[in-house]
């Protein structure tokens, strides 16, 4: 009887308890962070290929009045025109530097700068003739006459970007960039800038296309005959692909 009267006993006292667990919210495992998200915020090296064009703006030489070996100048100037050119570059860097949008990268653009004609405005007077500059030589003219206004150039440039994720693999950014100018022609090496807009699509989570335009600014050069010439104004636009580390 001590046995049946301890097991009633401690049925009764078990099963409020029973009822008590059943209501208690089962456990569930901790979440794992999202590698995803913490991948996207880590700071990772980058290098990128880009193809384009390059537009020089119309350039003009520094307009000139003097006198030299026996020859006067009169508000003399030239004009030239260029014709679009294939442009390529490389850049390597660090994207999301301290988890942050920015962006910074080493980047060497290069293009040559082909002349398409060239106008003249002024006078010179020779001998006591007087004669007037006012006209339109062709690419071919000037090849004829042996002259060749044509520059290879080479932008070597330190870029920085801000980058504005949208969460979906879309990248938009605008950056700037501070360098040097190698042309062809040019006596010295001369500072340049650039500003760009472009947007980059993760093609994976390593992998990436992008496109950006591109204005380019290099302070006025002189070249080897002597001739200076006004700031260069220059339009990219490029397609891009690259990857991240």
């Amino acid at each position: 009887m001590n046995i049946v009267r301890y097991a009633a006993v401690t049925a009764l006292v078990m099963a409020p308890l029973g009822a008590f667990a059943a209501d208690l919210p089962a456990k569930t495992a901790p979440k794992t962070p999202s590698m995803v998200t913490a991948n996207s915020q880590a700071m990772a090296f980058y290098i990128e290929g880009q193809l384009g064009m390059t537009q020089v703006m119309d350039l003009d030489t520094a307009t000139y009045s003097g006198s030299v070996g026996g020859v006067t100048y009169t508000n003399t100037k030239a004009t030239f025109d260029y014709k679009p050119a294939f442009a390529y570059g490389v850049e390597a860097g660090l994207a999301r530097i301290g988890g942050s949008p920015v962006r910074l990268g080493l980047a060497y653009q290069g293009f040559t700068a082909r002349v398409n004609k060239a106008t003249g405005s002024g006078t010179f007077a020779y001998n006591g003739n007087t004669y007037n500059l006012s006209q339109t030589v062709s690419r071919a003219d000037l090849k004829s006459a042996g002259l060749d206004f044509d520059n290879r150039v080479g932008l070597y440039m330190v870029n920085a970007y801000y980058d504005f994720d949208l969460g979906n693999g879309w990248r938009p950014y605008v950056g700037a960039g501070i360098g040097l100018a190698n042309i062809e022609h040019a006596k010295n090496n001369e500072l340049a800038l650039n500003g760009s807009l472009g947007v980059q699509y993760d093609v994976t989570s390593n992998v990436y296309l992008g496109a950006k335009v591109q204005l380019s600014w290099v302070n006025g050069p002189k070249d080897k005959l002597g001739l200076t010439y006004d700031n260069v104004l220059a339009t990219t636009a490029m397609l891009t692909v690259g990857t991240r580390f």
